[in-house]
């Protein structure tokens, strides 16, 4: 796509002929498979694109649309957003129009310009936590709420520590935010004082970026992903014995079935034996497909003996699950609702 230009053709003074378009950037997918949802102005053939900061899987886009399909709450508040962000652009062109001169050009370029957020800078001192909440509505959507959770508990908890006397940016030293994460390892456990000391360090960096260093810089407790990490493993003896140890309460017998399945999957993640489905489940080919990783492609491995005899009691179960925990409509749900 070309970048737009300025014309110098005079425009008639009406925001009809601004065009507004809604349209998903699928060259840009994440990982994940979410492409950004970009606001196309176009007046007068020369475009400019504006960022909504909504990332949305291609099959909950409806491009004839322009917006987000399903009825859920999260795609009513979707949906919502995209609207604002519509009527946000026409009353920007409103306004520059009632400041331009009669005969002075607006392209889209200067609409889409005009209505980026300014950041603060910290020649107005304000308080660090209404800077942080103010870069928070800026930068992140509500359309990606669930992404940056972190941030606003992290708002929440810095707004504690300092409820007696709040600090202002220009207070913000390294010596506070030390104490600060000092009563966070006292407080909290030590990934949730990573998770928020990471969520300050990037808001800040938006807010502030000439304050360098950045207060929050290096404040993660050292080692909090292996403190969590840290767990008991088995021995192939004690596993074996885990296997032939008779359990008779159901709920029991299921919970080792997932572990041992975890095991015979080459120790994937729990959340993805939750979701393995008959369907994943090549009997005649002898292999079991499933997700390694969060993220990462689909693997399949040779279905064993031992993994034969944890699935087989679940066979006729009737489910499209292989074992009965998630609820039945569970790839219908709403993940972020």
């Amino acid at each position: 796509m070309k970048k737009p230009t300025e014309y110098t053709s005079t425009i008639p003074r009406t925001k009809r002929a601004m065009e507004l378009l809604f349209w998903q950037k699928k060259h840009k997918a994440n990982a994940a498979g979410k492409a950004p949802i970009s606001l196309r102005i176009t007046i007068h053939g020369q475009r400019s694109e504006y960022s909504t900061k909504i990332r949305l899987l291609p099959s909950e886009w409806n491009p004839k649309a322009g917006k987000r399909r399903g009825t859920s709450q999260a795609s009513i508040d979707t949906n919502s957003s995209l609207e604002s962000l519509r009527a946000r652009a026409r009353t920007t062109l409103d306004q520059l129009l009632a400041k331009a001169e009669p005969d002075q050009v607006i392209t889209a370029q200067q609409v889409r310009k005009a209505m980026l957020p300014n950041k603060p800078t910290p020649d107005s001192d304000p308080l660090v936590s209404e800077l942080l909440s103010t870069i928070r509505e800026q930068h992140y959507a509500a359309g990606n709420e669930v992404t940056y959770r972190g941030h606003g508990s992290a708002i929440a908890v810095w707004t504690r520590w300092c409820t007696d006397k709040p600090i202002r940016l220009s207070d913000l030293t390294d010596a506070k935010t030390r104490s600060f994460a000092g009563w966070l390892a006292e407080h909290y456990a030590p990934t949730s004082a990573a998770t928020w000391l990471n969520a300050l360090r990037a808001m800040l960096r938006k807010a502030a970026p000439t304050l360098l260093p950045n207060p929050f810089n290096d404040l993660a407790p050292k080692n909090a992903a292996d403190q969590v990490k840290s767990r008991t493993h088995l021995t192939r003896e004690q596993l074996e014995l885990l296997r032939d140890l008779p359990l008779k309460a159901p709920k029991q017998q299921l919970a080792r079935a997932v572990y041992m399945c975890q095991y015979y999957l080459h120790g994937c993640r729990i959340s993805n034996v939750l979701e393995l489905r008959w369907r994943d489940v090549d009997w005649q080919g002898g292999r079991v497909k499933f997700k390694a990783v969060k993220r990462g492609k689909y693997k399949d491995v040779a279905l064993t003996e031992p993994l034969q005899r944890v699935l087989e009691p679940y066979l006729k179960g009737g489910s499209e699950l292989v074992f009965p925990v998630l609820p039945e409509d569970y790839f219908s749900l709403d993940k972020a609702a």
